[in-house]
């Protein structure tokens, strides 16, 4: 799954926590591959990938990690280890601001290829997701959305490209003017992307996209299922102008019991509307609710704003699937959370360390950790950086229960106006990628200043 990332909006037009990361759904990663003794939860960092500093004056902020995916096994020759994509939606790459995805190996970090955006200020990369073999060459591909990209004359209307793993060459390309034609200005359409699984029987798996639209719009938001071709075969709409629906996406096991993957939107409504974000439950074959919209807790929670599937965790056959809440309520304190949803009925309550934390701006699924049988998950929490000047961090949580199993910390902040890093923008579950048959994860800090002013990094972690 992902969902679109606050700092890119809030740089340029404030657009609060519509933002996103990633999505594991499309392959499950085993957690502690071969029955072996569970591992002591002692993280170690394996390495640390940099952003680049600006080329121009014209340029300060990469914002290197602000989205990543575990992509699959896309090394040549193949070397059995998920390789991960990166973006840096705002870095230059052969013109000022174009955005990058940088494509590196698992086992060390080391650059395979890396990919660029079409246009200037189009903010390739705010989402990144695996996607499977979308052009049958048996090497995983990923998709990526261009929120910014201005499709037909109409600005911020949006982009959704489907990449080649073996080469980083475009399967296929999709713009918001093709999916909304005529209506396509301020659609945002590629904030959150997320594979579905082949839902055609043709091979070739459908994708699903976001577009939460423009802050301050009457618009509902809208999520888009694109076939592996890149063909529109669905769109659903919000329930209220100014939802932003769609600011998050994942797929998920199927919960309607029909033999397919089903999805889950989030929408995550204008803050002065003061209105519960939710999210919806759909049925893949026609976008209809499968249960009624689950709503926050309160009201400006941000709720919906991050999403993802969890595999069957309560051994029914059918789909779960985690939600972050990473807002406060200024007026109670109350917010900034995350929730597991078994289709049992069970409701797993998970909090973060202080109501300003930002806890459940990103999630992932990460295999079974402890071995109880459960498959568990990272939840990142940013901590306020703009704000509380911390470092971020993100915590381990049980599939079982919700339990909190780890925290990990970012490193202590540089930054030359005292923001924090935003660590844990970002998470990922890898498996086993530097072989101690542990499984290894991965988190973003955005705003990093190691290599420069919000350059960025990515750090990767054994969980010993």
């Amino acid at each position: 799954m992902s969902h679109a990332h606050p700092h890119l909006m809030r740089t340029a037009c404030a657009l609060t926590l519509l933002a996103g990361a990633l999505a594991a759904q499309a392959t499950p990663i085993p957690g502690n591959p071969g029955g072996l003794t569970p591992p002591h939860l002692d993280p170690t960092k394996l390495y640390t990938l940099l952003g680049e500093q600006p080329r121009t004056a014209f340029q300060q902020e990469g914002l290197f990690g602000v989205s990543i995916a575990a992509i699959g096994d896309v090394s040549n020759p193949p070397d059995g280890v998920s390789d991960l994509a990166i973006a840096a939606p705002q870095q230059n790459g052969s013109s000022v601001n174009l955005g990058i995805v940088r494509v590196v190996s698992g086992v060390n970090g080391a650059e395979i290829y890396r990919v660029q955006g079409l246009t200037i200020g189009e903010a390739f990369g705010t989402a990144v997701a695996a996607a499977g073999d979308m052009n049958a060459d048996g090497v995983p591909d990923f998709i990526v959305g261009a929120p910014r990209f201005t499709a037909a004359g109409s600005l911020k209307a949006g982009r959704v490209d489907a990449i080649s793993g073996a080469t980083g060459a475009r399967i296929w390309t999709r713009d918001a003017s093709l999916v909304f034609p005529g209506a396509a200005t301020d659609k945002f359409f590629g904030s959150a992307v997320a594979s579905l699984g082949d839902l055609t029987g043709d091979g070739r798996p459908e994708v699903v996209a976001g577009a939460p639209c423009q802050i301050n719009s009457t618009q509902p938001g809208f999520a888009v299922i694109l076939s592996g071709t890149g063909l529109v075969l669905q769109t659903v709409t919000g329930l209220q102008g100014g939802d932003h629906f769609g600011a998050a996406v994942a797929g998920i096991l199927d919960r309607d019991a029909d033999g397919f993957g089903d999805l889950v939107v989030g929408a995550v409504p204008e803050f002065n509307l003061d209105r519960k974000g939710y999210v919806r439950v759909l049925r893949s074959s026609n976008c209809t609710d499968i249960v009624p919209p689950l709503q926050g807790d309160q009201t400006r929670d941000s709720f919906g704003h991050a999403v993802m599937g969890m595999g069957d965790l309560d051994g029914d056959g059918l789909g779960d699937f985690a939600v972050g809440a990473p807002g406060t309520n200024p007026n109670t304190l109350g917010g900034t959370y995350a929730k597991l949803f078994k289709s049992g009925g069970q409701v797993h309550f998970m909090d973060g360390l202080s109501n300003f934390d930002e806890f459940g701006v990103s999630l992932a699924r990460v295999g079974d950790i402890d071995q109880d049988g459960y498959e568990d998950l990272l939840v990142g929490a940013t901590q306020n950086p703009q704000f509380l000047q911390l470092p971020g961090y993100f915590q381990l949580r049980s599939g079982r229960n919700g339990k909190r199993l780890l925290t990990v910390n970012g490193d202590p902040i540089n930054d030359p106006l005292n923001w924090g890093d935003a660590f844990g923008i970002s998470v990922a579950g890898l498996g086993d990628v530097d072989g101690d048959h542990h499984p290894d994860v991965a988190a973003g800090a955005y705003l990093d200043d190691d290599a420069g002013l919000n350059a960025g990094t990515v750090t990767v972690f054994s969980l010993r």
